[in-house]
């Protein structure tokens, strides 16, 4: 038996339960090709730097953050996820985001490595980053940018060889 409503059917089977497909916000904009990745690199940092962010350029559509990823070499630090609330111009490595679906189209957000020219606003998240072992902050979508807003992750010590990725989707 199925059930109708406006379009949509639900499958109801032999034995009265339905079939639904449940998918994630993130899964869902990955298969729009409104989901990407900005990648940090390995590269040599100085303490108080911006290891990576990412501004959200689109006037229409809120980037939701789902995760960040960090991962350090040799030093233990202490990483701060922040929201960047005053407005900046970049000042460090331009990162361009990858769209997770083949052959999307670029993201309406700029990313920057190792970036000077911002001022840390509200932090978010405190962790400490321990050497060789990654760090994954699970946002689920929850940290939302509207235009021109900006989320940055810095770090209190140096290190030579640091990873950064920030994940996030439009909507």
């Amino acid at each position: 038996m199925d059930i109708t409503d406006g379009g949509n059917t639900l499958k109801i089977k032999e034995d009265r339960r339905a079939t639904v497909e449940a998918k994630s916000d993130f899964q869902l904009a990955a298969e729009a090709g409104d989901a990407y990745v900005w990648t940090r690199e390995t590269a040599a940092f100085s303490a108080l730097d911006t290891l990576l962010c990412v501004r959200n350029d689109n006037s229409s559509k809120t980037l939701h953050i789902e995760k960040v990823i960090v991962e350090s070499s040799h030093t233990s630090t202490e990483i701060e996820i922040h929201r960047i609330t005053t407005a900046y111009t970049n000042a460090g490595t331009a990162v361009v985001g990858t769209n997770l679906k083949p052959g999307g189209s670029a993201a309406d957000a700029t990313g920057t490595a190792d970036e000077t020219g911002n001022t840390q606003g509200t932090v978010i998240e405190r962790r400490i980053l321990r050497a060789y072992t990654p760090l994954i902050i699970d946002f689920k979508g929850t940290v939302e940018l509207g235009n021109a807003q900006a989320i940055g992750i810095d770090s209190t010590l140096g290190d030579d060889v640091v990873y950064a990725s920030i994940w996030g989707y439009f909507k």
